[in-house]
């Protein structure tokens, strides 16, 4: 087989700067408010690392006050307490995956490694779970 390296600057749509911004998070239902960092900032997404473990909703709002930055955002990729964002243009972009609501989809991936840390008596940044839906 062979070995084939990609280079993940190349499959980005812009190119990122590398930032260590304070970060906040809104659910889009307002109820819930978390910190994080902004660790990379691009026109198209950012990446974040939460400040705590947290079960997060496909989709939420971003804010970054030192750059006057609000926008709506979607997960595309977790990793421990790091998240990949991409930046939503509208509500249907960010909540939809096989007529499902994304982010119950989403929250109960999250909840089962919540779970499943607590049971392992494991941290949740240990415990990475894949997901594959064959429409």
């Amino acid at each position: 087989m062979e070995h084939v390296e990609v280079d993940l600057e190349e499959r980005r749509a812009s190119t990122r700067s590398r930032t260590i911004l304070e970060g906040h998070i809104r659910f889009l239902d307002g109820r819930q408010h978390l910190g994080c960092t902004v660790m990379d900032l691009s026109d198209t997404g950012a990446r974040i690392l939460l400040d705590g473990d947290a079960v997060l909703p496909a989709a939420f709002e971003l804010r970054v006050p030192k750059r006057k930055l609000a926008c709506r955002v979607r997960v595309i990729w977790s990793h421990g307490r790091n998240r990949g964002l991409a930046f939503v243009a509208d509500e249907e972009d960010a909540v939809t995956l096989h007529g499902q609501d994304a982010d119950d989809v989403v929250g109960i991936v999250e909840e089962a490694r919540v779970r499943i840390a607590a049971r392992l008596g494991m941290s949740v940044d240990k415990i990475r779970l894949g997901l594959e839906i064959d429409g």
